[in-house]
């Protein structure tokens, strides 16, 4: 009995060695990328999902001490260096803006605000993304209402400058009053400026937290 525990053990802490040893090959694989594809949202998912791999072979790793073997050889990457490395290539990817429509570049400067908060980049040149947003507004008068309305629809779509996709698109719409339509266009845009602080951050961290890297499919 006592033998075939410790042949159990031997071949548990094998096969779970072999694991390790997949799932490094796995992170080798995503994280072997050029600067100029590590400094993109590719890039940033490539990391993300290595430092996930990563955790998942500490796991095995406790497993393969329990059952008495080691697993020190193995130059196992660490999933907190590679998370890291994702939150520095956030950092390290700038966003241009193209705004149509826009007030004193009020919608611009909300966005920008946005994507600065989460780590983004908003200034520079030849920006390898760009936010393509369009704003529409127009009059609209209802029986009996004495208040002149503005009806805006609000379009950002995150670009990949290179392939022309839309990586993230994002859209509010809406209508503000007053008694006269300048004063609906300033309260829309002030309602705008408001929906985008509120909404665009968590939006945009639910699209990252959804990243998988190029040719894999959820």
């Amino acid at each position: 009995m006592y033998a075939l525990a410790y042949l159990e053990k031997e071949r548990t802490a094998l096969i779970y060695t072999q694991l390790i040893l997949i799932n490094q090959k796995n992170i080798e694989n995503l994280v072997s990328i050029n600067a100029a594809q590590k400094n993109t949202f590719d890039g940033y998912a490539r990391y993300k999902l290595a430092a996930l791999i990563a955790d998942m072979n500490g796991q095995y790793s406790n497993i393969v001490s329990l059952a008495g073997g080691s697993t020190a050889s193995l130059n196992m990457t660490s999933a907190n260096t590679l998370i890291l490395e994702a939150v520095n290539i956030i950092k390290n990817i700038s966003v241009g803006f193209n705004v149509k429509n826009d007030s004193n570049n009020r919608v611009r400067d909300a966005f920008a605000k946005a994507l600065s908060t989460e780590g983004l980049r908003t200034q520079g040149n030849n920006q390898p993304y760009i936010l393509e947003v369009n704003i529409d507004m127009s009059e609209a008068r209802f029986p009996g209402n004495n208040f002149i309305f503005c009806r805006y629809t609000l379009s950002a779509n995150l670009i990949e400058k290179a392939t022309g996709s839309v990586l993230f698109p994002f859209s509010v719409t809406d209508r503000e009053g007053h008694t006269t339509y300048t004063e609906a266009q300033n309260r829309a845009f002030v309602s705008i400026e408001k929906l985008i602080n509120e909404k665009y951050p968590n939006a945009f961290r639910e699209y990252l937290a959804a990243l998988l890297p190029q040719g894999l499919h959820r």
